[in-house]
């Protein structure tokens, strides 16, 4: 891996230098979701963020994806 596009380094990657300290201007991350309409019911909008939620919380899936260097984030508020 050439470096890091996040503004801090990773910490599955500390030895991996972020692009602004390659000299390189940019700071990136690239977010996964799910978007529906807004005439979705709020119940179901509800039940499905909490099947998000638990599994960003779940051991297994994060030993998972962590293994293929994926930081795992449960901040679905933020998208809201």
């Amino acid at each position: 891996m050439l470096a890091i596009s996040r503004g801090e380094r990773s910490t599955l990657l500390p030895d991996v230098p972020t692009l602004k300290k390659q000299g390189i201007a940019g700071d990136f991350d690239i977010d996964g979701g799910l978007l529906v309409a807004k005439e979705i019911p709020e119940e179901i909008v509800t039940e499905t963020s909490g099947w998000f939620k638990k599994a960003s919380e779940d051991p297994s899936l994060i030993e998972r994806l962590v293994g293929h260097a994926t930081q795992v984030s449960s901040q679905i508020a933020a998208f809201a």
